[in-house]
């Protein structure tokens, strides 16, 4: 899985993201419903530092494959 990030002056790079991590997170997503809103909660209150947005996002495609 690659991540798309643009930076300052516009130049768009890809990273490559941890598959496995996502995974393992979603998992934990799944099995406790308390740790969902803690997550979530997490990356809001962090969404308007530097890479908050991206984190963010992130958090939200996991609760979503969560509840698949």
């Amino acid at each position: 899985m690659q991540a798309i990030q643009q930076i300052g002056n516009g130049e768009v790079i890809m990273n490559n993201t941890s598959h496995p991590h996502d995974e393992a997170v979603v998992e934990l997503l799944r099995e406790d419903s308390t740790f969902a809103d803690e997550y979530l909660d997490a990356a809001m209150e962090e969404a308007n530092q530097d890479g908050g947005y991206e984190a963010l996002l992130a958090a939200l495609r996991h609760v979503a494959a969560a509840q698949v």
